[in-house]
């Protein structure tokens, strides 16, 4: 049984990889027609172990028993709400920055914010429904926003730094005289 339930998760893990994939794989029509303006490998690389880091944290089993908390914004608030507790803090936080390297590195490979939000958010998602099946973990509301924040906020510091690929201005057309 528990072995069904873990290939359950793959699948569903499968899934959500290629849907993000199939998102942020899609190449802009400036990148056909350029294909020099593909990206490098490396953020090829970095998209990869963003990917892989996020699951390798998510899917983990943990003691305890599942955890589902369907009401939005309830664990943000109560994170908040004093006495103030350390682990709650930094659950609220360890789902931002989690997604934080995704939302960068999307917007290094050219990804529009749009796209790669809604990529973050099905990959959330696909995280989400996929830790209904492991062991120990909880399933939230809040962590899809969360995640979805944390690509947000990687998304504008990328596009706020050095790195970050630019609108490539169009050469003029040359005129050419006529005799």
């Amino acid at each position: 049984m528990r072995l069904t339930l873990y290939a359950a998760c793959v699948f569903l893990v499968l899934g959500g990889i290629a849907v993000a994939v199939g998102v942020t794989g899609r190449r802009p029509a400036a990148i056909r027609a350029e294909p020099r303006l593909r990206p490098p490998a490396r953020l090829d690389l970095a998209l990869f172990a963003s990917v892989a880091a996020i699951i390798a944290v998510t899917f983990v089993p943990t003691h305890g028993e599942l955890d589902v908390h369907f009401t939005p914004l309830a664990e943000i608030i109560d994170a908040f709400t004093p006495p103030l507790q350390l682990t709650h803090l930094l659950r609220v936080a360890g789902n931002v920055v989690l997604f934080v390297p995704l939302g960068a590195v999307l917007r290094l490979r050219g990804l529009p914010f749009k796209e790669a939000v809604l990529a973050g958010v099905v990959l959330s998602t696909g995280v989400e429904v996929t830790q209904l099946l492991v062991p120990g973990r909880t399933t939230s509301f809040d962590d899809v926003f969360l995640n979805a924040l944390g690509v947000v906020l990687g998304h504008s510091v990328a596009a706020r730094s050095l790195f970050a690929p630019t609108k490539a201005t169009p050469e003029p057309k040359r005129r050419t005289s006529r005799p």
